[in-house]
């Protein structure tokens, strides 16, 4: 019965070591990766609120009960273009250039 719960202990722990060490397939625009371009404080302060408030956005639409399912597709993916083209205004150039590097190599690593 111990070396039972031992083993399950021991998988359970092996399983979640190994999900924790995956790296991301994409860019995450989580603070790390904003730092990683280059981006200032101010930079990842909007970009971070925009985030937020696009997620907000989202979580809306998908809980709309007077939407179609394929109205609330459409709606969500209108948000992600803006919540893109936003990004787009507050990055520079060459920062956006790394964040299309990165999300090609972690791609790349998979």
């Amino acid at each position: 019965m111990m070396r039972n719960a031992f083993l399950t202990f021991a998988f359970v722990l092996f399983c979640f070591l190994t999900f924790a060490q995956q790296q991301p397939t994409s860019f995450t625009w989580k603070k790390a990766d904003l730092q990683e371009i280059g981006a200032s404080d101010t930079q990842i302060s909007q970009l971070l609120q925009l985030t937020k408030d696009s997620q907000l956005r989202v979580k809306a639409i998908n809980e709309d009960a007077s939407l179609s399912d394929a109205d609330k597709q459409a709606k969500v993916k209108e948000e992600y273009k803006a919540r893109r083209e936003e990004r787009n205004k507050i990055l520079t150039p060459e920062q956006l250039k790394k964040v299309n590097q990165i999300t090609k190599e972690r791609r790349a690593n998979k």
